[in-house]
């Protein structure tokens, strides 16, 4: 559980690598209690700032769930490729890809 606390504390501070981490750990359920809705907020936030693995996650959430977003046929923009999560196995990735570690 601090593991999240300490995720959340850096997402609220703008780090996208946090963001997308902290919102891993919602998606899942990881540390606590799991809300996809939340989730999809922070990964959201650290997509429109560039990160390619919330970027990657929204799109694995989109593909579940069907996708949101503005314009609402698309998923808020956001890339779907073709290499989903973490080695193509269809899971979030979590891994902060401004430190050169992504998925």
């Amino acid at each position: 559980a601090s593991a999240r606390r300490w995720f959340h504390a850096g997402a609220a501070g703008g780090s996208v690598g946090a963001m997308t981490s902290y919102g891993y750990m919602l998606h899942l359920g990881l540390g606590g209690h799991k809300d996809t809705a939340e989730a999809r907020q922070w990964y959201e936030k650290a997509a429109a700032l560039g990160e390619t693995n919330a970027q990657r996650n929204l799109a694995i959430m989109d593909r579940r769930s069907g996708p949101r977003g503005p314009g609402s046929g698309g998923g808020g923009g956001y890339s779907r490729d073709s290499s989903p999560g973490l080695s193509g196995r269809g899971r979030p990735c979590f891994l902060p890809s401004e430190q050169g570690i992504g998925c």
